[in-house]
């Protein structure tokens, strides 16, 4: 049980360099499935304006950049080792006024209401210390017509991880969509995934 809850604080709040480091690249590959299709759900345009709640190792940050040219990339993580890794990966985007990334939880975003166009999250909300306060704030600084993707494993895949299973909440797909509809999205699509690691949703909601 000490060294499941040792393994869960890494995962949830990596700190230290080396361990940050690693993380982040097993994250990376293993997630990049899941932040592809997240990217394609997210329809993001040149001129978008883009928040990644718990952006992880960072993979998703470079391929929204890649496309919202004109636009602006924010990344939120309450991870600082995080954090700090991906400035320095990411640090010319950053120097070009185009990326822009803080520590900061889920339920306290730093930023105004309506701020962005597109907002994600990818395999980070079953980590937040309340689900539907994250939720909440991803579409408190959306803007009206504003698009938002949260892309999640399913329960059962989690449960097979024996060291999570009393330290995340365990999210089943209905869930999430209920959390994102009392929020007051509109949900537009839900598709159902798999890769070589687990099952997986991606939901699709509208800021009416």
């Amino acid at each position: 049980m000490i060294f499941a809850g040792m393994i869960y604080r890494q995962l949830a709040h990596p700190a230290g360099w080396g361990t940050g480091r690693i993380i982040s690249r097993i994250w990376n590959r293993r997630n990049a499935a899941l932040n592809d299709v997240s990217l394609n759900a997210l329809n993001v345009r040149p001129g978008d304006r883009v928040i990644e709640v718990g952006f992880g190792g960072g993979y998703l940050i470079k391929r929204i950049a890649d496309v919202a040219t004109g636009g602006i990339v924010a990344g939120v993580d309450i991870s600082e080792t995080l954090v700090r890794r991906a400035k320095r990966i990411h640090r010319c985007l950053m120097a070009a006024g185009r990326v822009e990334l803080q520590c900061a939880d889920a339920g306290s975003l730093p930023y105004p209401s309506g701020y962005f166009s597109r907002a994600a999250s990818v395999n980070s909300i079953f980590y937040w210390k309340i689900p539907q306060a994250g939720v909440l704030e991803m579409v408190r600084v959306l803007e009206k017509g504003g698009r938002m993707v949260i892309c999640f494993t399913d329960r059962a895949s989690l449960e097979k991880q024996s060291f999570l299973k009393n330290h995340i909440h365990m999210l089943e797909c209905h869930d999430v969509i209920r959390m994102m509809e009392r929020s007051g999205l509109k949900i537009t699509e839900i598709t159902h995934h798999e890769d070589a690691f687990r099952e997986y949703h991606c939901a699709v909601g509208l800021k009416p």
